[in-house]
This record gives structure tokens, sequence and C-alpha cells, in this order.
């Protein structure tokens, strides 16, 4: 009988042992993840700001010499491009999405539309809006919230007829028949940087 009772009380000691164990094995797991999608954060702010960087400067060089119609065949032709080559530098996808889109190519879907209604609801609380980083089939994808900071962009997305020229309006509607991205504030979130990493990708130390 005492045999038994030894027995058992071992076995319930292992027991745990095996069960302390694996929750000390989880916390480092969870901190290497949180440091991984630290810098992931990080990596994706860069990029965002390496890509608005090129656009702005090309952007400032079209509306000097041809205005917003100017501005506007530069988005219609080069904004593609020189985002992807961002894009093949660091090794991601780097996309631009609206809600209020002028390029359906841009459109967001349904389940990134969600993730612009928690932003308003951010904005409506005081608060920035937060970046999403989220894990989908092989790659991680961040979302960061693009806002209307400079006056000189309502000339393009403002109010038509008020902060857009009469003129101006109408080229945008001739060269985007589907445009929605008008009737915007200072301050508003005109859309969002989708930056798509994959699996394997590696952050420079």
């Amino acid at each position: 009988m005492k045999y038994k009772v030894i027995t058992l009380f071992s076995a319930a000691a292992v027991l745990v042992l095996l069960a302390s164990s694996c929750k000390f094995k989880k916390q480092p797991d969870s901190q290497e993840a949180a440091v991984a999608d630290s810098s992931l954060h990080n990596a994706a702010r860069e990029i965002a700001a390496a890509t608005f960087s090129q656009l702005a400067d090309a952007l400032g060089n079209s509306m000097a010499f041809g205005g917003v119609q100017g501005a506007v065949d530069l988005c219609r032709l080069q904004a593609l491009p020189l985002t992807d080559s961002v894009a093949i530098n660091y090794g991601v996808k780097v996309q631009r999405i609206a809600v209020r889109s002028r390029n359906p190519l841009n459109a967001a879907d349904e389940s990134e539309s969600q993730i612009f209604a928690d932003w308003e609801k951010q904005l409506e609380s005081g608060d920035d809006p937060s970046a999403v980083l989220l894990k989908e089939d092989d790659k991680r994808i961040w979302y960061g919230a693009i806002r209307i900071g400079n006056p000189l962009c309502l000339s393009c997305h403002g109010r038509p007829g008020r902060d857009i020229k009469t003129e101006d309006y109408q080229f945008i509607r001739e060269s985007y028949p589907q445009d929605k991205a008008i009737d915007f504030r200072l301050g508003d979130i005109r859309g969002a940087w989708k930056i798509s990493f994959p699996d394997d990708y590696q952050i420079d130390s």
C-alpha cells in the first residue's frame, strides 16, 4: 500500500513538473513573437516612409510644372510603378488602399474596410489610428493609416468648387470616372499603406 501511494505521488509530481515546464516554455515564445512583430512594424514604417518620399517628390515636381492636372496624370501613370520600385528594393509588396478610392484597383475589401472603421472610432476617441499587423497564409500584412496632413492635398481630394477648382475636378472625373476620393478635410484618413511581408522576410539588424 505504501509503495502504491509513493508511486502515485511521484507520478503526480512528474505531471506538475511537466505542466510548469510547458508554461515556462510559452513565455520566451511569446516574447520572441512580440519582438518579431515590433521589428516588422518598424520595417513597415520605414518602407511606408520611403514610398511616401518617392511619391511626394514626384507629385511636387508635377504640381510645380503642371498643377493639379499634372499631379493627377502622374498618379494615374506613375504611382504604381514608383510604389513597385520601392517594394522590389525591400523585397515586399506595397499597396495603397482606400475605402473612398480614386482608382478602383486600390479599393479596400470588406475586411480591410473594417480596419478603416476601427481607425475612425479611434479618431473619434481622440487617439491616433493604430497600425495593424495580420497573419495571412504565408505572409504577414501591415496596415498603416494615411491621413491628410498637407492643405495642398485638398487641391485633389478636398471639396469640389471650394478646395478643388472646377476645371481640375472635371479633369479628375475624366481621368477617374469612378472617383470617390473627394470631400476630405485636414486630418481625415485618406487611405492606408498595405505592406505584405513574406514569412521568410529577413530584417536587417
